[in-house]
């Protein structure tokens, strides 16, 4: 059964229907040739791994389904690699993950091409631009309300507020917005009947389609 997923997120979703959980999970592909950059810039890969850990791996949320309340939680890796080839091909091998990248250009923050495709620039990046980034990977978007209106969308100092901030946090709103179309899917009338008789529910994301199996 695939749903049209606009929003181009990638990894596994499990729903545990018995115990009421959500839990998210997606790998992020790294190359041991970027560390020349990141101790060039004062920074270390174990820098980004404590982020994902403080932010999205340390995160917990609820959301409303139609047979009840789920807690949902992330399960985000960065897998290391010694070469970029290697890296690489274990990206494209997998269209269940993402690539992470550095660069020393001369510009500011990241950027996140095709959904699953980060570039950090290593010189500049606070400590909340990693897991804002993530959260593109997740299906966020910025939180562009702010700029248009001086609201925002989803809470104070959210993960996916644009303006730079170290204050910047996932919450619960952050959560909800990734986790609500799931039990959209799963509410599905053909995939309720087709997996009426399951506990476990797992959904494969990628490039825009979800597969449920």
């Amino acid at each position: 059964m695939n749903a049209i997923d606009p929003d181009g997120r990638n990894g596994i979703i499990t729903v545990d229907k018995k115990n009421k959980t959500i839990t998210v999970e997606t790998t992020i592909h790294f190359s041991k040739e970027d560390n020349a950059l990141f101790e060039k810039n004062g920074k270390s890969l174990q820098n980004f791994v404590k982020q994902l850990a403080d932010q999205w791996n340390s995160a917990s949320g609820e959301v409303e389904g139609e047979d009840g309340t789920y807690t949902v939680g992330f399960k985000i890796t960065i897998q290391s690699h010694d070469s970029n080839e290697e890296r690489d091909a274990a990206f494209n091998s997998d269209d269940t993950s993402n690539r992470l990248q550095l660069s020393d250009e001369k510009s500011s923050g990241a950027k996140v091409q095709n959904n699953n495709d980060m570039t950090i620039y290593a010189g500049t990046v606070s400590s909340t631009t990693f897991p804002h980034e993530v959260g593109h990977f997740l299906g966020l978007r910025d939180d562009d309300d702010f700029k248009k209106t001086g609201n925002l969308r989803m809470g104070v100092d959210n993960i996916m507020h644009r303006p730079g901030t170290n204050r910047r946090k996932v919450n619960n709103q952050n959560i909800e917005e990734i986790a609500k179309p799931i039990l959209g899917i799963i509410s599905n009338k053909r995939v309720k009947r087709k997996h009426r008789k399951k506990n476990l529910i797992k959904i494969k994301q990628r490039h825009g389609l979800h597969s449920v199996y």
